[in-house]
């Protein structure tokens, strides 16, 4: 489905330049939930900003369903996004929006008639348990509910791919479960492909099937993720899964 191909991503330029990704390639397969991991400053979210060209990459290929995205259009561009949806760690609700509205915002600008557009938010607040809240403010929620929300929304365009940036890292135990296992049901029950980036070991164990190990904005491997369990071959990654 996505086929990343050694691309690179510089922030700054001459010697204070900083080098986030350096000749990074992986693939995501659809139906995959799949964990870019790695500590601080590692590249897994210069990576996953990326495939949706929130960050252009310097160089280097990413095609999604056979298409290169690095030459696309602005209308292109904004077609894909339609397809590749995005959930961030501080959910960026507006405060002055209630949540149906929050959720209707990215099918307004699609021009969603207000009959489809109404269907839809219903569907996706009922997938992500908030159908009562839907008059609610952000205000009036909790951490767990607003990052709920903001997976609504995420979906609202019937993605084909759901990003994920730190989604739980705010978050407190519990509340972090009900994430977890909202984003688990939209990948089994609607098919979304998901990618995560995150640097929680136990939120990539319980809910990816595949972990990509970033470091110095270059992977070190890739692993499988099998019975909640990761078994690391390098010797950075062993270090990584013990303190972490």
């Amino acid at each position: 489905m996505i086929t990343v191909t050694n691309i690179s991503k510089k922030f700054g330029k001459g010697k204070d330049a900083v080098t986030a990704l350096d000749q990074v390639s992986f693939n995501v397969c659809e139906g995959e939930i799949v964990a870019l991991i790695g500590l601080s400053g590692a590249g897994k979210t210069t990576a996953l900003r990326s495939l949706n060209l929130l960050e252009q990459p310097d160089s280097g290929s990413i095609k999604f369903n056979g298409k290169e995205l690095l030459t696309l259009g602005a209308l292109e561009l904004r077609q894909l996004r339609t397809r590749i949806g995005i959930i961030f760690q501080q959910f960026n609700l507006i405060s002055n929006r209630t949540v149906f509205e929050n959720v209707a915002f990215p099918l307004e600008v699609a021009g969603y008639s207000k009959e489809a557009l109404v269907a839809r938010v219903e569907e996706c607040l009922r997938v992500v348990g908030l159908y009562e809240k839907r008059d609610v403010y952000p205000a009036q929620l909790s951490g767990g509910q607003k990052q709920r929300v903001a997976i609504a929304r995420g979906i609202a365009n019937r993605p084909h791919v759901l990003l994920a940036d730190e989604p739980t890292s705010a978050l407190d135990p519990l509340t972090k479960e009900e994430v977890l296992t909202c984003l688990r049901d939209i990948n089994q029950k609607l098919g979304v492909t998901i990618v995560i980036a995150t640097h929680e070991i136990n939120i990539v164990k319980r809910l990816a099937s595949r972990a990509v190990i970033f470091s110095g904005g270059r992977i070190i491997e890739e692993l499988q993720v099998k019975n909640q369990k990761i078994e690391a071959k390098h010797e950075f990654t062993k270090r990584f899964l013990e303190v972490a």
